[in-house]
């Protein structure tokens, strides 16, 4: 199976970023760098991101902490018809300015995200 399709599956990152990622010689197989676009893998080797820069979750598997005051007019979990969920909020252009973490926002970031409580549509808050 291509690498490339592997690591979309896996939820690593976009399709559009692998060939960036292997490009650049951010990917492991079984430990070894792979920068060769169309690389063929077996299922059972090992993918691993090989850069802080590059990564979704970290080298633990955790995923960046997304904070977000949740406003009136929008529901915190499951979208409700004709009302949008509150993670429409998350995106690029409202990422604090202050952090240092390195961390890229993407769209990958999002896969996996679910709020930690409920707020009612009428209700603000974190």
């Amino acid at each position: 199976m291509r690498l490339s399709k592997v690591m979309s599956e896996l939820g690593l990152c976009s399709r559009r970023e692998v060939d960036e990622w292997i490009e650049k010689g951010w990917v492991l197989v079984d430990g070894e760098v792979i920068d060769t676009l169309g690389t063929k893998i077996r299922p059972d080797q090992n993918v691993e991101n090989c850069t802080r820069r590059a990564r979704g979750p970290d080298a633990a598997g955790h995923h960046p902490l997304i904070h977000k005051h949740k406003p009136v007019g929008y529901v915190s979990g499951q979208a409700e018809d004709g009302y949008q969920p509150a993670v429409t909020l998350v995106n690029p252009s409202n990422h604090w300015a202050d952090d240092q973490s390195g961390i890229r926002f993407t769209p990958l970031h999002l896969r996996t995200l679910a709020p930690a409580g409920r707020l009612d549509i009428d209700s603000t808050g974190s």
